[in-house]
């Protein structure tokens, strides 16, 4: 008798201590699951895409898979967005992205949202080609057949070989669509990588040399057209930038320019380039007919334009002999970068000092002691393991 007792009391502690069990495993399984629900997992909420560039070349499209879109919709929201494309020396995003209201446009018919403010996807500094001044994005709806567009997007899709997209992503500049990308649902959510390249790579000392910071500070690196920055210059007012152009005999316009601002002391001089012509104050005169590059900053006051110069730059030949500069001046050499490219550079000797530097655009050289020194030139594609040599100038400096 006292062995059954025992027995169903062993039998009792199995069965107590099996529903503890099954209480604590309920009771976890209950948390987890409260968890979840109050803090969403990344990528559950909301539904990530990623397009690359259709490109179109007289009439027929292509896929550019070295430029690609990638973003994150929750209803209109738009979020995580990273545009890799030509044109900018860096990542970029747009910071503002609202849904649009139907007012009878062709851009509302065709977008949900429309994104606006370029800037860079780090939050740094980045350049852009004058072309994307004031550019801004519109993401369609959802792409079914009942979208006004469904029908020349189906028949993009089959001229390359693709699906019909699930959204189209377009940049337009200048009231113009420039770049359009196909995105499809991403469900795989892959890293877009990107090649930075070093400030200033020496290519000759066998490991890269790094500048931490340009003397000459310029907020777009890529030289403009004095007419251009004109006619947009409400978004380069107070910005410094290099800006191309030549001084006319006795700063005199030609008869195609429409000279802007007024000379304002005997120092000022006449920028001219094309069909603009500005007066600049605050650096002196170069000389008359020659071509150069000014780093400037356009003031705009009681209706009157001005550029206030702070150097006068050379521009450097992209062929024939060598440059000859004195102590003190500056040149500028143009890098046949893009998006994808960029042009190392390797500077020898101490006559000169690279005071600026984009690998995508340009370097400025400025003469620091009497010598010789040379400027080697390389490109390198951002996918090869090593740059290669493109070209090599002389600069002497007395």
């Amino acid at each position: 008798m006292k062995i059954d007792v025992c027995n169903a009391l062993g039998r009792y502690s199995e069965k107590k201590r099996d529903s503890e069990r099954w209480r604590v495993v309920l009771t976890l399984f209950f948390w987890i699951v409260a968890i979840i629900a109050i803090h969403p997992q990344p990528g559950m909420a909301g539904e990530r895409y990623r397009g690359l560039r259709v490109a179109d070349q007289e009439g027929r499209y292509y896929i550019d898979d070295t430029q690609h879109v990638a973003f994150v919709m929750e209803d209109d929201a738009v979020t995580d967005l990273r545009i890799h494309m030509d044109g900018v020396n860096k990542d970029v995003s747009f910071s503002t992205c609202a849904p649009l209201q139907a007012d009878g446009s062709n851009f509302t018919r065709w977008f949900a949202v429309e994104c606006r403010k370029m800037t860079a996807y780090d939050q740094g500094q980045f350049s852009y080609d004058y072309f994307l001044a004031g550019a801004y994005a519109g993401i369609s709806p959802v792409i079914t057949p009942a979208y006004s567009m469904y029908q020349q997007i189906k028949a993009v899709s089959d001229q390359i070989g693709r699906e019909v997209p699930a959204r189209t992503f377009v940049i337009y500049a200048n009231k113009k669509p420039v770049y359009e990308f196909f995105c499809y649902a991403d469900t795989a959510t892959p890293q877009i990588t990107q090649a930075d390249t070093p400030p200033l790579a020496v290519i000759s000392e066998g490991s890269p040399k790094m500048r931490k910071e340009d003397k000459l500070q310029v907020d777009h690196s890529m030289p403009m057209n004095l007419s251009y920055l004109i006619d947009s210059r409400q978004f380069y007012s107070n910005q410094i930038m290099l800006v191309y152009g030549f001084r006319p005999e006795n700063d005199k316009a030609g008869s195609a320019a429409t000279v802007w601002g007024k000379k304002t002391s005997d120092q000022d001089w006449l920028l001219e380039r094309e069909s603009a012509a500005v007066w600049v104050t605050g650096v002196d005169g170069p000389q008359h007919h020659e071509e150069i590059i000014l780093r400037t900053r356009m003031e705009e006051k009681d209706g009157t334009v001005m550029l206030r110069g702070y150097q006068v730059i050379q521009v450097g030949p992209v062929q024939g002999p060598g440059v000859t500069l004195k102590t003190g001046e500056y040149l500028y050499y143009d890098l046949p970068g893009s998006r994808s490219n960029s042009c190392p550079i390797d500077l020898i000797g101490d006559a000169v000092e690279a005071v600026f530097y984009d690998a995508h655009s340009g370097v400025i050289l400025e003469a620091v002691q009497p010598g010789t020194a040379k400027l080697k030139v390389f490109t390198h594609w951002w996918q090869d393991p090593q740059p290669k040599f493109l070209r090599e100038y002389e600069i002497v400096i007395h």
